[in-house]
């Protein structure tokens, strides 16, 4: 019954998603008389300024168009406000999920807002409200998933955060690092689902961590392949997921209060991605305290088959998946970033990062005089 809840909520979601796809269809329409995307992003953007009175404001087609695009692209790609379905869209079985959660259904959104962007490039305003909501989704989704203890839960709430990442870097306008990103996290997330299936078959069904433990003895192949995967999209350096995120740090012009909060909420929910990827590591694979206690409580017959081990096709699979994610990543990068190296990358990172410090801390007056007046003011009711 719950499995049919958790279908039924994914479709009624996505299904309300293409009603604002549909009207957002019938607006551009009417603006371009043509459904070529060519034609369309070729053609004059003097229509999307026309001003027309809706509901007793005024407001112009460009705000109305991008209004049901974004809440299309938000409702498919999980951001905060419309997660609900994702979360419980995990009780469908481990290939569906990794299908579903790491290449295609959550990456429909941001891929739309990708093909569109050209409703995004006339407006400072609508640009600011999608790095919000992306920002604020990647931490929401790292923070919780940090505090989950079912490990289907976890890969879940880890989506929503890399679906917040991928929000953010469509504002910076670099196609290559999205593109990048999308592959990143769609192949790696898919490995980990499909050794995170294992490891719940292994377990008798169970996705509880608290009843997990030591199980690198007997999963070693899960554990590898789990391993890369986790440092991949957690960003490690001198992985993938290193150069994507931090790269997309390094494409943020700071110069607006918006883009600074913005800034620090990728920062702290890179953080959480850590913390999260070190929990479902260490507590499936390495705590040999939860391993014998939980062999004693829930296996009190001591029968010589309470684990169940991987066949060969499971692992096959996760192999194929794992060496076809590592070629196209580095063929891509190849393509993207064929004159880069690390050590121009963090020359720059550092030159950047600390130029922005010192000019916003020491030149900008106004938060200055506001920074003192927030201290005396705590210090004030402090006393």
């Amino acid at each position: 019954m719950s499995t049919f809840k958790a279908a039924f909520k994914a479709f009624s979601f996505n299904k309300i998603s293409d009603i604002f796809f549909f009207f957002f269809i019938l607006l551009v329409y009417n603006l371009f008389f043509t459904f070529d995307i060519l034609t369309i992003l070729n053609s004059n953007k003097i229509f999307l300024f026309k001003k027309f009175y809706f509901l007793f404001f005024f407001c112009n087609y460009n705000d109305l168009v991008f209004m049901f695009l974004i809440l299309c692209s938000f409702v498919k790609s999980a951001q905060i406000g419309f997660h609900f379905w994702l979360p419980d869209s995990m009780e469908a079985p481990v290939p569906a999920s990794s299908l579903i959660h790491s290449a295609t259904l959550v990456s429909a959104g941001v891929f739309l807002l990708l093909r569109f962007n050209i409703f995004l490039e006339t407006s400072i305003v609508l640009v600011s409200i999608v790095g919000f909501f992306g920002s604020t989704t990647a931490l929401y989704g790292a923070v919780v998933s940090a505090h989950q203890i079912d490990t289907k839960k976890i890969l879940a709430y880890s989506t929503i955060s890399h679906c917040g990442f991928l929000m953010v870097l469509i504002v910076s306008f670099r196609v290559e690092f999205l593109l990048l990103y999308l592959y990143v996290h769609g192949f790696f997330k898919a490995s980990i689902f499909m050794c995170v299936g294992n490891i719940n078959r292994f377990s008798q069904n169970n996705q509880d961590i608290r009843r997990m433990g030591l199980f690198v003895k007997h999963l070693i192949f899960e554990f590898f392949f789990c391993f890369i995967g986790l440092i991949n999209l957690c960003g490690l350096p001198f992985s993938f997921g290193f150069f994507i995120k931090h790269y997309l740090f390094l494409s943020f012009e700071l110069n607006y209060l918006i883009f600074l909060f913005i800034f620090f909420n990728c920062l702290i929910a890179a953080f959480f991605g850590l913390l999260y990827s070190y929990k479902i590591l260490y507590n499936v694979f390495f705590d040999f305290k939860k391993f014998f206690k939980n062999l004693i409580i829930f296996n009190l017959s001591f029968k010589s088959k309470f684990f169940s081990n991987s066949n060969y096709s499971a692992i096959l699979s996760i192999m194929l998946i794992f060496f076809l994610s590592f070629f196209v990543n580095f063929f891509l990068f190849f393509v993207f970033l064929y004159d880069t190296n690390i050590f121009d990358f963090f020359d720059f990172y550092l030159v950047k990062f600390f130029c922005f410090f010192f000019n916003f801390f020491f030149f900008n007056f106004f938060f200055f005089n506001y920074f003192f007046l927030l201290f005396f003011f705590i210090i004030f009711f402090y006393y």
